[in-house]
């Protein structure tokens, strides 16, 4: 027999027009006569691929309801990720680190659940401005992606030839797992897009671990098409020991693991303003609504697309 706090939640939730809460919610929400009301419900996590687990049949039905998630939580902290340990690397720190018997798994941990900056290299502000200009560059570079006259394989070519830095934050989709390599593919008719890579390349992944197989990784590693790859996602997780990315011999300045954390864990000061600006279009809409007859015509921040899954 349900509690009294379930009964009273459930009576809650009948009425309830915005509601705000972890992703498991939405396996209540799929029973639309528990939530008549429902206009818009803000997922408290990034993670797209887990709205999708618990309610596939969206993809072809979106529900009647808004659903919004907490994308911009990491976008910060990601990036002083991204660049941390991009100057990291330039400045051979984890290398030094690994010579004085730090265990850099562990630090990374500790220093990011004490919300610590996990890398932590000297950049000036001129060091950044000089970065931009690159970045633009390689951004106009992925508009090669929509090009209709070029295979999949020369366009990544053409990309992958001239970057840098090679960044990951796409989620996991048709479209883009194994985008650089691996999957159920037979090897022999197998692409391997890292190989066009410039051999000073660091590769970074903080999206999807799918965009890439971890032996494609290994590969990657032992033919030297890439300098380091840092990764902070992972097709099993957690790693267990015998992971072979663990036990490889690949020297600690060419292979970098980071146990999923590159976003960080003090979010409150990011999510009241995100959670405020979504408020005001939410209620400008209402009011818009009321006045006109006219029905809604969401404008959130970070509105889940469930025919695309993210």
């Amino acid at each position: 027999m349900p509690n009294e706090s379930h009964v009273k939640f459930e009576e809650q939730l009948k009425q309830t027009h915005v509601l705000i809460g972890p992703p498991s919610l939405l396996q209540r929400l799929q029973n639309q006569s528990a939530c008549p009301n429902l206009r818009w419900f803000l997922s408290l996590n990034s993670n797209a691929d887990r709205l999708v687990q618990i309610a596939p049949h969206y993809k072809n039905t979106p529900p009647p309801f808004v659903t919004s998630r907490a994308v911009q939580f990491y976008g910060p902290q990601i990036a002083e990720y991204v660049i941390g340990a991009t100057g990291m690397i330039g400045q051979d720190v984890a290398k030094r680190l690994h010579v004085m018997g730090v265990k850099l798994w562990g630090l990374y941990r500790r220093k990011r659940l004490e919300g610590e900056p996990l890398f932590t290299p000297q950049f000036e502000p001129k060091d950044v401005k000089q970065l931009l200009p690159q970045a633009a560059e390689c951004y106009e570079r992925m508009f090669y992606m929509d090009d209709p006259k070029k295979s999949r394989q020369s366009i990544l070519k053409e990309f992958l030839s001239g970057v840098d830095v090679l960044l990951n934050a796409l989620p996991s989709t048709p479209e883009s797992d194994y985008l650089l390599g691996g999957g159920e593919t037979d090897d022999k008719n197998q692409c391997h897009p890292l190989q066009y890579c410039k051999p000073n390349c660091i590769f970074i992944n903080v999206g999807r671990a799918s965009i890439i197989s971890q032996s494609e990784i290994i590969l990657a590693l032992k033919n030297n098409w890439v300098q380091t790859i840092v990764l902070d996602v992972f097709e099993q997780e957690p790693l267990t020991s015998t992971n072979a990315l663990l036990t490889s011999n690949f020297p600690v300045n060419r292979l970098i693991l980071t146990p999923h954390i590159s976003g960080c864990l003090k979010i409150d000061p990011i999510f009241e303003q995100l959670l405020a600006e979504n408020l005001q279009l939410y209620a400008k809409g209402m009011v818009v609504e009321k006045t006109t007859g006219k029905p809604w015509i969401p404008n959130l921040y970070y509105m889940m697309n469930w025919k695309q899954g993210y």
